[in-house]
């Protein structure tokens, strides 16, 4: 069940929230939505690929697993990792209504029947003299991270694809001599298209920080051999 409701200081004095990982609390998943706003950290540890949804709109995702339900990165309740993505930062929480500024996040939502929400064990979101906790202060900032990465995803990849710098890739990897795995159905940059652009379009790349995020989704290729090594450490 879900009940998504409005953060309330009063109403939710005392709720605490477990900040753990497990599978228990969904974590059990080999990708996951990602934002440019964290592409710079993603890229040290994780494959960032985009994908198409039912509307044929890109989107990015970062892989953590091969198989269905594998996440490589979870160890019990242990990320082996030091980034977790901002959507698994969140938590319980998400995004309200927003405010005329686009980097405010006006209003907070939890959704109470969510695994990690209690009255006992975890994290407090409330000091009890008034005010937010510490932890309550990060998940605003993950959420203002998410909102703000939401509201340029769509910009990123109009520009990639006007430019032609986006193309369909298989992944496929070797984990042995027997057992090998095709993942269909991803993009990335065209890194021949990538090398040929003009000294203009350079400069117009770099002002607008789409440069860097580029070199940041090719960069994050070299996270895949992780993967596999990852795998194979998990079989044995």
């Amino acid at each position: 069940m879900v009940n998504i409701v409005p953060l309330d200081n009063t109403v939710h004095a005392d709720l605490k929230v477990d900040r753990r990982y497990s599978a228990e609390f969904g974590n059990d998943i080999n990708q996951v939505h990602v934002f440019p706003t964290e592409f710079t950290e993603l890229q040290r540890e994780y494959p960032i690929f985009f994908r198409k949804d039912s509307q044929g709109t890109f989107y990015a995702v970062a892989l953590l697993g091969l198989d269905k339900r594998e996440n490589l990165f979870l160890n019990g309740t242990e990320w082996n990792a030091r980034y977790v993505p901002a959507v698994l930062q969140a938590g319980p929480f998400k995004i309200g209504n927003v405010g005329q500024d686009h980097d405010a996040v006006s209003t907070i939502q939890i959704d109470t029947d969510d695994p990690r929400v209690n009255n006992s064990n975890g994290e407090m979101l409330f000091l009890k003299h008034g005010g937010h906790s510490p932890y309550l202060k990060h998940v605003i900032n993950i959420l203002r991270q998410i909102h703000v990465g939401h509201n340029a995803m769509g910009k990123m990849f109009e520009e990639l694809t006007k430019r032609d710098l986006i193309e369909e890739v298989t992944l496929q990897l070797n984990i042995s001599d027997t057992e090998s795995y095709s993942i269909p159905g991803l993009f990335s940059i065209n890194a021949k298209n990538f090398s040929s652009i003009d000294d203009k379009s350079l400069h117009e790349m770099h002002n607008s920080g789409l440069l860097a995020l580029c070199h940041w989704v090719m960069a994050s290729q070299g996270n895949i051999d992780h993967l596999v090594q990852l795998k194979i450490a998990r079989q044995f």
